[in-house]
């Protein structure tokens, strides 16, 4: 199954809140599966993003990476479009997760909203 970066992130965030809940077995170890993927491809990502800052990012006479008043980092005015076009293929850089699907009567009592619902809707069947 084909997966974007930047939806790696929400689907992280739903595994996280279910791990709270107690269900079946067989249904959790999809979760957990799915969940070691998305790990070890956050782990990249994050590796990914400070190589962009170390690049890109303004610091301080420290060393220190700048923070804007949007709480982001600064980045040096010449660099800003090639920054933002590195940021844009590392967020839509296409991941492979596990072929794992789920019956929806797996799901129902996890209490998932609707958007988080249409979050796992390719892992549906």
């Amino acid at each position: 199954m084909i997966c974007s970066t930047e939806r790696l992130k929400e689907l992280s965030k739903i595994i996280d809140k279910i791990k709270e809940k107690t269900f079946d077995i067989n249904t959790q170890y999809k979760f957990i599966k799915i969940s070691k993927v998305i790990r070890e491809e956050e782990e990249l990502i994050n590796e990914q993003q400070f190589l962009l800052l170390k690049q890109y990012a303004e610091k301080n006479e420290d060393g220190q990476f700048i923070v804007n008043k949007s709480g982001g980092f600064k980045i040096k005015e010449e660099c800003v479009e090639e920054c933002g076009l590195k940021i844009m293929e590392m967020n839509n850089r296409q991941i492979t997760l596990p072929d794992i699907y789920f019956s929806l009567d797996e799901l129902e009592p996890l209490g998932l909203t609707l958007g988080e619902l249409e979050l796992f809707e390719p892992f549906i069947k």
